[in-house]
């Protein structure tokens, strides 16, 4: 009778040690997810936090060695789910982004559901809300975002126990460049997904939160004047390498009527257009008025255009993906907004190129009875014909 006893007993042990670890594992991640709030916030306040402190709070903290190793890739990981806040809370049809959290109860749950990072309440074209699911995913220094189908399979899970849609939200850290996609843009795998960085901006599906993608089909000229005299007054607060302070800045489209722009307006220029230099003149001994034109107009997304521009004024720090707060980011895409009607930039939409069954239901959340929605229907396969897609906000042309 001991055989069976011991046997019985070693199975209990081994269930226990099973649980533990699980328990361990969860409580190391939460222990991160502490971590990073904590360091979060200290830049908030313009603070810094010591990696002997790190160090400190993580063997506090993180009691699974595996997960204390990786902290720096969950920091990272926080980092991009607190920038797609900041970033997509500034698109024109975005009402309300609402962090799920990452603890769940009971906890026998999470073998089943996995809640993903935030519910996004947007404004379709009927003027209606609209909600979908997005976890967030961050690909750094990689050219494809790997998916294991296990975390898929339990946030799908949830997806459809809420019926509401789910949808990646993938910041590509080099580029600077966010895609929305959904689980048929993927290339599935025996065990994971798996996207490029191609598939994904080709099935682009940001543009259900008013992320357009601007195309400027005018010429951009730029008249500048700069002063050498050291107390002249700047309204600027920027100076030209070899012509001093600038005290004058306006842009046209047709290099007859120029209309002035202001001390926030001038590095939204900076951060998406190279300028060319046409001719300057000698004013006066001390001032100098440059004349530059764009050399290549560039098609551009609204929300990568917003983090060049509040990388431009240092409001954005790329190496530690971090949005400082401010008013000025508040209203980026106001001030952003208002250079483009000013550049003549024209507002598409990307086409996913797939056909499929998630993405025509997350598609028509937004654009369906539209121009839009038909352009989408009437484009090609996907296997058929291959690169962006872009359907023209005012009517039906598409690029």
């Amino acid at each position: 009778m001991r055989l069976p006893f011991l046997f019985l007993w070693s199975i209990i042990n081994i269930i226990i040690e099973f649980l533990g670890g699980k328990n361990l594992m969860a409580n190391s991640i939460q222990g991160a997810r502490n971590i990073f709030d904590v360091l979060n916030n200290a830049r908030k306040n313009n603070q810094e936090i010591s990696k002997e402190t790190l160090k400190e709070l993580s063997l506090k903290l993180i009691p699974d060695e595996k997960i204390r190793n990786r902290l720096d890739g969950f920091i990272k990981g926080y980092s991009a789910e607190e920038l797609f806040k900041e970033i997509f809370s500034l698109l024109p049809w975005v009402k309300v982004i609402t962090p799920l959290g990452q603890e769940q109860f009971p906890d026998v749950s999470k073998e089943e559901f996995q809640i993903p990072d935030y519910s996004v309440m947007f404004e379709d074209s009927q003027k209606l809300s609209q909600n979908i699911l997005v976890e967030v995913k961050l690909v750094d220094k990689k050219e494809k975002l790997h998916l294991q189908k296990y975390k898929y399979e339990v946030l799908e899970k949830y997806s459809k126990e809420t019926n509401t849609p789910l949808i990646f939200a993938i910041f590509w850290k080099d580029k600077l460049v966010w895609t929305l996609n959904s689980i048929s843009s993927f290339c599935e795998k025996s065990s994971e997904f798996c996207i490029s960085y191609n598939q994904a901006i080709e099935n682009d599906l940001s543009s259900i939160f008013g992320d357009y993608t601007y195309i400027f089909l005018n010429k951009i000229y730029r008249k500048s004047r700069y002063s050498t005299l050291k107390n002249i007054k700047n309204d600027y607060g920027h100076e030209h390498n070899s012509y001093g302070k600038t005290i004058y800045d306006a842009i046209s489209i047709d290099d007859k009527i120029y209309e002035k722009i202001g001390f926030f307006d001038s590095p939204v220029l900076d951060s998406v257009f190279s300028f060319h230099e046409i001719n300057h003149i000698d004013i006066s001994q001390n001032e100098v008025e440059l004349k530059e034109i764009v050399k290549e107009n560039i098609p551009v997304k609204l929300s990568t255009w917003i983090i060049l521009y509040l990388e431009k004024i240092s409001f954005y720090d790329k190496e530690e993906i971090f949005c400082h707060e401010n008013i000025v980011v508040k209203e980026a895409f106001n001030i952003i907004n208002n250079i483009r009607v000013k550049c003549g930039g024209e507002r598409f939409y990307i086409i996913p190129q797939i056909k499929a069954k998630d993405i025509d239901e997350i598609f028509k959340k937004q654009f369906y009875k539209t121009h839009v929605y038909d352009c989408y229907l009437e484009n090609k396969n996907y296997n058929e014909k291959k690169g962006i897609c872009l359907c023209w906000h005012n009517n039906i042309k598409k690029l």
